[in-house]
């Protein structure tokens, strides 16, 4: 476990959440959009206990965080600016748009079918989107919604937020480690995004999609040696091909 906490959980269908989880702390990318990218407020889906809410409050942003748990929002760090909402009964819709949605280990543990809601909560960032993923196959807890970065890329385009190639390599830099380093994505609002995506806009995807996970296996068989990285390209193919075959 990394030396995190055990995972708390207060309903089966959440994803849960540690008190304090190194894997998910990026003081240095909460700089950086503070600083470089004049983000001052934040929304945060999937806040959990409140850390990264709290980071940005201390850096001068108006924040307001969001998750499903209520022992979550009981051990919060800064629970006046905490809600309580279940995504799979609808979207959370604040009162106002914030510059910036922020959302780590959250997308993965919520069901397919609650998407919309997902994404309408999204769209109340007027500037960024900054967010994690899980990649098909990678266990944890409650992951019921492993994707690709394609899939994040393709969805939040017809919603109006268009993948930043750059700023999404320069973010993972900075963050150096953890959910993000592997799965963090960039977004920027487009203010007339049409909703048929261009096939060059597809291709474009497709290709970072590839080069960033040709990344995280040269970056493993760095660490690993090469049987360990055949290991584990054999074990996610087959992990993959079951996810395929379930109804």
């Amino acid at each position: 476990m990394n030396g995190m906490d055990i995972v708390k959980v207060d309903a089966h269908y959440l994803g849960g959440y540690f008190e304090k989880d190194p894997n998910a702390w990026f003081p240095g990318l909460w700089d950086f959009m503070h600083d470089k990218l004049a983000v001052r407020s934040v929304l945060d889906v999937g806040c959990g206990t409140g850390r990264a809410l709290a980071y940005f409050k201390k850096i001068g942003c108006n924040v307001l965080g969001v998750d499903g748990s209520v022992c979550a929002k009981r051990d919060s760090l800064i629970p006046e600016f905490q809600v309580v909402h279940d995504f799979t009964q609808g979207a959370f819709l604040p009162s106002q748009t914030y510059d910036a949605v922020w959302s780590c280990e959250f997308v993965e543990h919520v069901e397919a079918s609650y998407l919309d809601n997902i994404l309408k909560t999204f769209s109340h960032s007027d500037k960024y989107i900054v967010m994690t993923h899980a990649q098909p196959g990678q266990m944890g807890y409650h992951h019921v919604n492993c994707r690709s970065a394609l899939y994040w890329i393709m969805h939040l385009y017809r919603v109006g937020f268009k993948i930043d190639f750059h700023l999404t390599k320069e973010a993972r830099r900075i963050a150096g480690h953890g959910y993000f380093k592997n799965g963090g994505l960039v977004f920027i609002k487009q203010r007339n995004t049409a909703r048929l995506i261009p096939v060059s806009f597809y291709i474009s995807a497709l290709w970072h999609q590839c080069v960033w996970y040709m990344e995280y296996i040269g970056n493993f068989y760095k660490a690993q040696g090469f049987t360990e990285t055949i290991k584990k390209l054999y074990a996610r193919l087959l992990r993959i091909s079951f996810l395929c075959c379930q109804k």
